[in-house]
């Protein structure tokens, strides 16, 4: 199913309501285009992937506080092993890489299509404040989940060194509104439209050393 797992409008209107400054942007994250020869035919230039990266590096830039500086190789490129995408350490003087699948495939390893947001730092096609629950060891599927509404088996798997304040946000999950093309050679229903925004900030986060997420 189509969701986004970001929502930085949210925090922006708390810290606006809450009258806090805003934090000093500390991370720097410098992305370089490569053109591999595996662009798709929506995206030859790959101006869009671009585009969505620069949006996910901003969100990382203005929530993180550590001071740091990252330098990625972005690119399309086709995953053997049917992942959405993937954050590649190369482990020589070559820069790591960023590299999203022009086809993301399905458990069955049939051709879906990316959802390429054209406004990325707008989140309103997208609900966030509906709370859905399916597992509640898990948090919900849709809206805001807290640490205080996971089960004491994943907290403490999840925050195994001290725990978190109670009401601290750990996920967000919104399901689209409206209904959103398919940015890809092939049309399928909205429910089977992957979100290139979300993998996007998942493998940067990777990258940034989060390992689960």
């Amino acid at each position: 199913m189509l969701t986004r797992n970001c929502n930085l409008n949210t925090l922006m209107a708390l810290v606006a309501t809450l009258n806090l400054a805003a934090p000093v942007q500390a991370i720097q994250i410098n992305l370089n285009y490569a053109d591999n020869g595996e662009n798709p035919s929506y995206d030859q230039n790959g101006l869009l992937l671009q585009e969505l990266a620069f949006a996910a590096k901003t969100i990382w830039e203005t929530l993180l506080p550590e001071p740091g500086e990252y330098d990625w190789d972005l690119y399309w490129g086709d995953l053997d092993n049917g992942s959405l995408g993937k954050f590649e350490i190369t482990g020589t003087a070559a820069l790591d890489n960023v590299v999203l699948d022009p086809t993301p495939r399905g458990f069955n390893g049939e051709d879906l299509s990316w959802y390429i947001d054209p406004t990325p730092a707008d989140h309103s096609e997208f609900d966030f404040f509906t709370q859905m629950q399916e597992n509640p060891a898990q948090g919900y599927v849709q809206g805001t989940t807290l640490y205080k509404d996971l089960a004491a088996n994943p907290a403490s798997a999840w925050f195994n060194v001290s725990p978190p304040p109670a009401v601290l946000e750990i996920g967000y999950i919104g399901s689209p509104i409206v209904t959103l093309p398919a940015s890809s050679v092939v049309s399928p229903a909205p429910s089977e439209i992957y979100d290139l925004l979300s993998v996007m900030l998942h493998e940067m986060g990777h990258g940034l050393g989060i390992n689960s997420a």
